[in-house]
C-alpha cells in the first residue's frame, strides 16, 4: 500500500517556491514568507504521525526518532555549510570568518538562538547573513527534541481518555499563540520570530490536523473538495497580497496561513494534479533547494546581481542544480544513514566552525580572510568596548542606566581645561579617539553618550536609557559644571534626520550654550557603508563593485556636511573630505562597518580633530 502523501508533497513545493520567489523579489510573492508556516505545520503533522503511532503500536523509542530526524535532516544540512564555505573563500574571503561565526550554531541547530541574543548594536543587516534562514531549522529541530517528551508524558491521558487529551493538547497549543502576541506586545517580535516557544503553535497545529483527521473525513467529498479549494486560494491569495516587509510576524494574521495548510492537510484529498512528476520531485528536493536557496541570493545580494532580473535567474537556477545534486548524493547516499558517521561529522564541522570563528590566533592566511575575521570578531571583542568606552560613559539604548552612572562624570581638579564629548553612538565611536586626543594636549575629558538619540533635553527616542541620560546633562550636569568646560564636542547621526528636523535640533543646541557662553565643535558625518569596510574595499578592488546604495548614501552624506558647514562655519569638522587610507593589519587596524562602527586608534581623522580643538583651547 502507497502511503506517500501528495498533498503534503505539494505543499512542500508551495512552501519552498514561495520562500524562493519572497527571496528573490519575484513579483507576486511579497506574502511568500509564509511558506515557513506551511513547513511548520507539516513537520507537526509528520512528527505526530510517526509518534502517536509508535505509540498506538507500543513500539516508540525516543532515541530511535531523534537519530532518525537527525540522519534527515543534518547531511544535507553539513554538506551545504562545507560546500559554501569553498565559495565564500574563493569569491567574497574578507566574509568567510563570519560565514564561520553564524556557521558554528547551525551545525547543532541553535541558530535561533544565537541571531536573537546576537542581533542589535553591531549586527549588520540580514540579507548579508549567508545562514540566516537556519533559524527555522533549529526551531523546527527544537520541536523535534521537545514534542515527543511532552506525548510521553501523555501517553496514558491520550490512551485513556482522548477527548481530554485534546483538550490539553489545544491547551499547549494556545499558550505558544498567546506567548506571541505577549511579547508582541511588551515589544519583544525578534523573540516571537526566532524562538521555538513562540512558533511551537504552528507545528502543534500540524498534530491537531492529526487528531481531527478522523472526524474530517466523515465530510463528504464535494465539501473536502470545497474545503481544499478555498484553503489553497487562501494560502496564494495570502503570498501574493501580504507584504512580508512590513507586517509584523508572527501574529494573530499568522493563524489564516497556518489553519488553511492544516485543513489542507486534514483533508487528504488526492488531487490529479498533486500526482504531477514534476511537482513529487520538487517536494522530494525542497529541503536542498530551501537550504542552497538564500546563501545564494546571499552572493547575489554581495555582487549587487539582485536587482535585474536575468541575474536572479542565474542563481535561482543554481540553487536547482545544487538542490538536485544534493538531493540525489546526499540525502538518498546510504552512507549518509550511518548514525555514527552522521554525529561524528557534526560533532567535527561544529569543532572546526566554532573554531575558525571564535579561537583567536596569530596564524594569516592572505590580507582579505585577516582583514574579515578582523572585523567579524572586532564586534564582540574589548576593543570595542573600549572605542566606546561602554558602560562607563557610553550606554547602550536597549540597557538600563546603571545606577551609579553619575559617579563617572566628574572634572578632577588638576588644573587642566576640560572638555565634554556628548552625542548618540557618533560620539561614542569617538570616545577612545578623544582621550588620546585630550591627553595629547594635557586636557580633561568627559564623556555623555548614548545610542540613536538626538542630544538634547526631552530628545525623542525608541530607547529610555538616552533620555534619561541626556535630561541629566542638560539638567542637572552642564548647568552645575558651566564654569569648567570649556569646550563641548558634539556629536550625532545627522544624516537620521530630515533637514526642517535637524535645523530645529540644532538651533536649540546653540541657543542653550550660547546663553551658557560654552562654545561647541562640531564633529561631522563619517563615511559609512552598508557593509563593513573590508568587504566594501574588497569588491570595489575586485570586481569594480560598487552599490548604488553606497553611491546614493555618499552623495546624502556629502549634501548633508554641505549644509551643516554653511549653517556652523568653523565650528564644523567636515571628517568626510578625508581621504581613507588603504587598509592594514600592520600596527593598529581601523576598520569601517555598515554603520559606523570604527577603531580609530592613531587614525586619519586625529589631526583635524585635534586642530580644531587648538583653535577653541588657547
Amino acid at each position: 500500500m502507497n502511503n506517500f502523501r501528495y498533498d503534503i508533497s505539494f505543499l512542500r513545493v508551495l512552501a519552498v517556491m514561495s520562500v524562493l520567489f519572497f527571496h528573490y523579489n519575484i513579483r507576486g510573492f511579497s506574502g511568500g514568507f509564509v511558506g515557513v508556516d506551511i513547513f511548520f505545520v507539516i513537520s507537526g503533522f509528520l512528527m505526530t504521525q510517526i509518534i502517536v503511532k509508535g505509540i498506538d503500536n507500543n513500539n516508540f523509542s525516543i532515541l530511535d526518532f531523534y537519530k532518525r530526524r537527525m540522519l534527515r535532516i543534518f547531511p544535507a544540512l553539513l554538506f551545504t555549510l562545507v560546500v559554501f564555505s569553498v565559495i565564500i573563500a574563493f569569491v567574497l574571503p574578507t566574509q568567510f570568518f563570519q560565514f564561520q561565526n553564524n556557521a558554528f550554531s547551525s551545525t547543532l541547530f541553535f541558530s535561533n538562538i544565537y541571531y536573537y541574543l546576537s542581533s542589535g548594536y553591531f549586527d549588520a543587516a540580514s540579507h548579508y547573513n549567508f545562514l540566516l534562514h537556519t533559524w527555522s531549522l533549529s526551531v523546527e529541530w527544537q520541536f523535534y527534541i521537545i514534542y515527543p517528551l511532552f506525548l510521553l508524558l501523555t501517553k496514558r491521558l491520550y490512551q485513556s481518555n482522548l477527548q481530554l487529551f485534546k483538550v490539553i493538547f489545544i491547551s499547549v497549543t494556545l499558550l505558544s499563540l498567546g506567548s506571541v502576541l505577549y511579547f508582541n506586545a511588551i515589544g519583544k517580535n525578534d523573540f516571537s520570530f526566532y524562538m521555538f516557544v513562540t512558533r511551537a503553535w504552528e507545528m502543534m497545529a500540524g498534530g491537531l490536523a492529526l487528531l481531527y483527521q478522523q472526524s474530517f473525513q466523515k465530510i463528504a467529498v464535494k465539501w473536502k473538495l470545497f474545503g481544499v479549494t478555498v484553503s489553497l486560494f487562501s494560502l496564494l491569495l495570502f503570498v501574493y497580497l501580504v507584504n512580508g516587509y512590513t507586517v509584523m510576524w508572527p501574529s494573530l494574521l499568522t493563524i489564516l496561513p497556518v489553519t488553511a495548510t492544516a485543513v489542507i492537510i486534514s483533508l487528504n484529498q488526492e488531487l490529479r494534479w498533486y500526482k504531477n512528476k514534476m511537482v513529487t520531485y520538487l517536494g522530494n528536493i525542497s529541503y536542498s533547494l530551501y537550504l542552497y536557496h538564500w546563501p545564494f541570493f546571499v552572493i547575489s545580494h554581495f555582487l549587487v546581481l539582485d536587482i535585474a532580473f536575468k541575474h536572479r535567474l542565474v542563481f535561482i537556477i543554481l540553487s536547482f542544480l545544487l538542490a538536485v545534486f544534493s538531493y540525489e548524493l546526499i540525502e538518498k547516499n546510504k552512507l549518509v544513514k550511518n548514525f555514527k558517521f552522521v554525529a561524528t561529522t557534526s560533532v567535527s564541522i561544529f569543532a572546526v566552525t566554532f573554531c575558525l570563528a571564535k579561537y583567536n590566533t596569530n596564524i594569516t592566511i592572505n590580507k582579505e580572510i585577516d582583514l574579515g575575521k578582523y572585523v567579524a570578531n572586532y564586534k564582540f571583542s574589548d576593543e570595542a568596548k573600549a572605542q566606546y568606552r561602554m558602560g562607563k560613559f557610553h550606554h547602550l539604548g536597549d540597557q538600563p542606566l546603571p545606577s551609579d552612572f553619575k559617579n563617572n562624570l566628574f572634572f578632577p581638579n588638576n588644573n587642566k581645561k576640560n572638555i565634554l564629548l556628548i552625542g548618540d553612538s557618533h560620539a561614542g565611536m569617538f570616545g577612545q579617539t578623544m582621550q588620546q586626543i585630550a591627553d595629547n594636549l594635557n586636557l580633561n575629558l568627559i564623556q555623555i553618550s548614548s545610542d540613536a538619540t538626538f542630544p538634547i533635553k526631552d530628545a525623542k527616542s525608541v530607547f529610555e536609557t538616552p533620555i534619561k541620560l541626556f535630561n541629566y546633562a542638560f539638567t542637572d550636569f552642564i548647568p552645575a559644571n558651566q564654569d569648567k568646560i570649556n569646550l563641548v564636542v558634539f556629536s550625532a547621526n545627522y544624516l537620521g534626520y530630515e533637514d526642517v528636523l535637524l535645523d530645529d535640533y540644532l538651533n536649540k543646541t546653540l541657543a542653550y550654550f550660547n546663553k551658557i557662553n560654552i562654545p561647541v565643535l562640531f564633529i561631522g558625518q563619517t563615511r559609512a557603508y552598508k557593509l563593513d569596510y573590508s568587504t566594501y574595499q574588497f569588491l570595489l578592488d575586485k570586481y569594480q563593485i560598487e552599490s548604488q546604495e553606497d553611491k546614493d548614501r555618499i552623495k546624502r552624506v556629502m549634501d548633508k556636511n554641505e549644509v551643516l558647514l554653511a549653517k556652523l562655519g568653523n565650528r564644523y569638522v567636515d571628517l568626510f573630505k578625508k581621504e581613507v587610507k588603504p587598509l592594514s593589519l600592520n600596527g593598529v587596524p581601523y576598520i569601517y562597518d555598515h554603520d559606523h562602527l570604527t577603531f580609530f586608534g592613531t587614525n586619519q581623522y586625529n589631526t583635524l580633530i585635534t586642530n580644531k580643538i587648538k583653535s577653541f583651547i588657547k
